[in-house]
């Protein structure tokens, strides 16, 4: 539910920015930026109820700095070389990266060390 309501937030917001003017590379951006944190808080606190610390938040800024590079390429491609809408497009890719963010959090971010 967490990551529902979090990407289903960033992509109103997505949805938003891009209606407002900016570009879609650029709103995704901002979107995400602003969802990194968000995401951190709540699925450290409430989907896998863990401390957070500061190793869980350096794995989590690589997970989703690499996230971010394949929602940038991915929205890219799909605008400029596959003819999307973007806004399908990104529908589409928050869609995988969500599925690839929970399991990553789950089995190495927020993972027990022990």
């Amino acid at each position: 539910l967490v990551g529902l309501a979090t990407n289903g937030l960033l992509f109103f917001a997505y949805l938003l920015m891009t209606q407002l003017g900016l570009p879609p590379l650029l709103a995704m951006t901002l979107a995400f930026i602003a969802g990194v944190g968000l995401s951190w808080y709540l699925n450290a606190g409430i989907t896998f109820q863990v401390r957070l610390t500061s190793a869980s938040l350096k794995r989590m800024f690589a997970t989703y700095f690499l996230a971010y590079l394949a929602n940038l390429a991915g929205l890219w491609f799909a605008i400029h070389l596959l003819g999307m809408p973007h806004w399908l497009a990104q529908g589409l890719i928050i869609v995988m990266l969500a599925v690839a963010l929970f399991f990553l959090q789950r089995s190495w971010v927020f993972a027990d060390p022990h």
